[in-house]
């Protein structure tokens, strides 16, 4: 009875890292080399923690290939625990007796310190029909060791209605770099963010440098979206450069299947209610690079990313944190020709709606007011202190005591007040909405 030979793969993994960074992502190539007598096909990688496929070549070495990386098949083998593989795309579509494929893969260290096995599996069919045989698979285990680096956390600062009646998104990224021990990070820079999801929409950031954070530091990264008019349903990647540099392209596969594969990804979606979302699951990638130092004085440059979900929840009617009122005088008269500036007192209400004490700062300041002075007034000046920090308690009202100066007279729209609501580093505008008309008669 003759047999035909049997498929053979030989899986070499020795360059896969067995130390990574939390956030860290690495390429290594993986060496799969035909050692049997059958031309074989149907390549498919699958690994038990994250990692993304990269380009693939064949010995003797030929042009690079860049893969679809979009392409899945099921693993056959029913002892592996990962649902799925990514297939191999081979330049010829075979690989050949003695032909060793080199197939570039992206590893990522994960959101968090641990040690784990990584187990490497590859699974192949021989070109030829063989009797009894469908398939066949090698794998490989690497002990791989994740060190702590930085931590990232995202908040929602505020949702408002914009200019356009389109909702607005006020938050902060919060990065930690909690590398302290020896050959830890150093001179790490937050280099770009990026936002996840159905409908929101990262907007452009007022940011010149690359932000550093030294160890045992953190630094607080506020960020803007806006709600767009796309159709709930597949999600959409937005990414803004911190320092103007090269963005990361985030339609590369790698970057793409590392955040598909994270806990943050598998509820970016927005939570119906009726005809409107009453909340939004968003998902945040920090995308930062830092200097590790290592043995004999070397120093190494590593890439990474972190991703963290970000939960709006929309109230039925945005409301604000703060009421406010002025109380004044209506009308005055003055006689210019004997004295050049008349006076006015006026009385601005803070009162606290929020269910927590509030930092407030007051500026009175005509050429930073954010309401416009009707077009038939006159402009006029603030005298005396014209800013103001309070630290207001829950449902308490502060009062703050200006003066405005008039030199000619005219009807004066004296809305031309600031006042934020300070949570950290971002500031919270709180508006006036209606317009505050203060007439003067000469005598």
């Amino acid at each position: 009875m003759v047999t035909s030979p049997l498929p053979r793969m030989e899986l070499n993994t020795a360059s896969l890292p067995t130390h990574l960074y939390c956030g860290e992502v690495k390429c290594a190539v993986i060496q799969a080399t035909n050692t049997g007598a059958t031309s074989l096909t149907n390549l498919c990688l699958a690994t038990s923690h994250p990692c993304s496929l990269g380009e693939v070549r064949l010995s003797p070495f030929q042009p690079v290939v860049h893969p679809t990386g979009g392409e899945y098949c099921h693993v056959i083998d029913p002892t592996y625990h990962c649902p799925t593989a990514t297939k191999v795309e081979l330049p010829t579509g075979q690989l050949d007796p003695g032909q060793t494929a080199y197939i570039a893969v992206w590893l990522y260290g994960g959101e968090k310190a641990q040690t784990y096995d990584l187990l490497t599996m590859l699974c192949y069919t021989p070109l030829s029909n063989i009797p009894g045989v469908t398939h066949r698979t090698v794998s490989t285990v690497t002990r791989v060791s994740v060190s702590v680096s930085v931590t990232v956390e995202s908040r929602v600062c505020d949702v408002t209605p914009s200019s356009e009646n389109r909702l607005h998104l006020l938050g902060s990224v919060v990065v930690n770099n909690v590398g302290l021990f020896s050959g830890s990070l150093q001179d790490t820079h937050i280099t770009q963010l990026g936002l996840v999801s159905d409908r929101w929409i990262l907007q452009k950031l007022d940011c010149t440098i690359p932000l550093m954070v030294y160890p045992g530091a953190s630094i607080s990264i506020p960020f803007t979206a806006e709600l767009s008019d796309h159709k709930p349903g597949a999600a959409y990647f937005s990414s803004v450069s911190l320092g103007g540099g090269p963005l990361v392209d985030t339609t590369s596969d790698h970057v793409l299947d590392l955040y598909k594969a994270s806990p943050t990804c598998r509820n970016t979606t927005s939570v119906q209610e009726g005809e409107k979302a009453a909340s939004y699951n968003l998902g945040m990638v920090v995308f930062w690079e830092g200097s590790v130092a290592e043995d004999s004085n070397k120093t190494r440059i590593l890439h990474a990313q972190h991703h963290t979900p970000l939960l709006v929840a929309l109230q039925p009617t945005p409301t604000q944190m703060l009421s406010l009122g002025l109380s004044y005088q209506e009308s005055w008269a003055a006689d210019f020709k004997t004295s050049p500036l008349l006076p006015v007192p006026i009385t601005l209400h803070v009162t606290n709606c929020h269910s927590a004490p509030l930092t407030v700062l007051v500026t009175a300041n005509t050429t930073a007011g954010r309401t416009a002075p009707p077009k038939d007034t006159l402009p006029f000046m603030w005298s005396g202190m014209v800013k103001h920090q309070l630290l207001i308690a829950d449902h308490v009202t502060h009062s703050v005591d200006l003066t405005a100066v008039f030199s000619t007279p005219g009807v004066y729209n004296i809305n031309q007040i600031t006042v934020t609501v300070e949570q950290g580093d971002v500031s919270l505008p709180q508006l006036m909405t209606s317009s505050a008309l203060l007439k003067v008669d000469a005598l």
